[in-house]
């Protein structure tokens, strides 16, 4: 994979981007907010490679009880991400991209006498999705996209790959090349 991306790329001057965005999401019977960021490299205006960092700052509303009876649970993802961006028309350009990478869900002890991280379980996600840029100037645009997480990995205190997965919303601001 990696010699075909150099294959394709060869030539190509690379222009940075950088994304910081919000996913709106459900996990398990509640809703997050997902914040974070794609960054990386946008070559021949088209072909976006680089990576990703994903994670409920805020928790998931309303708490999650765990098996435990924790009820403070926290979920991130960090991986790489590849996308393409099609050809603009005016003002928008469609794109679509991908996320492959790990993530974590963990519990904060809640219990009297505990302290700190009780448990976490890691987890596969894979997560592609569709959007559209909307020109704001000539660095930047809007960017609103939809998409699916897929899940895969262990289970975790009551908790499975399927309460992970769900439908993807997003709304972000794409600094870099038009």
């Amino acid at each position: 994979i990696f010699s075909i991306i150099v294959m394709l790329t060869q030539g190509l001057k690379p222009e940075f981007f950088l994304q910081p965005e919000a996913r709106f999401s459900r996990i398990g019977d509640g809703t997050a907010v997902v914040s974070g960021f794609n960054t990386g490299w946008i070559f021949g205006k088209k072909l976006m490679i680089g990576g990703t960092s994903f994670s409920t700052n805020y928790g998931i509303e309303p708490n999650m009880t765990l098996a435990t009876g924790d009820s403070k649970a926290e979920f991130r993802y960090r991986g790489g991400m590849i996308g393409w961006q099609f050809k603009s028309m005016g003002i928008v350009k469609p794109s679509i991209s991908t996320v492959i990478g790990r993530g974590k869900l963990t519990s904060l002890g809640t219990t009297a006498g505990a302290s700190g991280t009780v448990l976490a379980d890691r987890f596969w996600v894979f997560e592609p999705m569709a959007n559209l840029n909307i020109k704001v100037t000539k660095w930047g645009s809007l960017s609103l996209g939809g998409g699916y997480r897929f899940t895969t990995g262990g289970e975790y205190n009551g908790f499975d790959k399927n309460d992970l997965k769900s439908p993807t919303a997003r709304i972000g601001f794409t600094l870099g090349s038009w």
